[in-house]
């Protein structure tokens, strides 16, 4: 039987959730704050989101971290609206690094008012040097 850890850490992994705020609490643990569906509706355009910001988790082989640029992108359809570099937080001591993996776990990044001038999908991306891994999870914006 296959083991899906195994398989993830072997090949890496990358998964966002939206949110209008993150709040970090007491011993590294968060609150999420109106955390928004995969489909957002909206009554019309041009629509103000009073907040987004998003959490991230990260797996991939050290091997591919190593001695390469990371960032990480925020997208509005394939325009890039945002991005963090994530190379000091690749050396950060809290990141967990057993089995040659790179784990960056909880990862909260808040954003300010976005406007929103029609529908549209915001998406994540990890860049590492040449290389982009895209979330499978993204947030589309839509009419009611």
């Amino acid at each position: 039987m296959n083991n899906p850890i195994a398989e993830i850490n072997q090949n890496g992994y990358f998964h966002v959730f939206f949110c209008e705020s993150v709040r970090t609490e007491i011993n590294d643990r968060h609150t999420f704050v109106g955390i928004y569906p995969n489909n957002l509706k909206v009554k019309s355009f041009p629509h103000i989101l009073p907040q987004l910001s998003l959490a991230a988790t990260l797996v991939i082989p050290i091997s591919e971290a190593s001695n390469k640029n990371i960032s990480l992108k925020v997208l509005m359809d394939d325009k890039v609206i945002g991005s963090v570099d994530l190379n000091s937080v690749k050396n950060d001591t809290t990141v967990g690094k057993n089995n040659n993996v790179l784990e960056v776990s909880n990862l909260a990044i808040n954003g300010g008012p976005l406007e929103i001038k029609k529908p549209c999908t915001i998406k994540a991306r990890i860049d590492i040097a040449d290389t982009s891994i895209l979330a499978l999870s993204e947030l589309r914006i839509v009419q009611e």
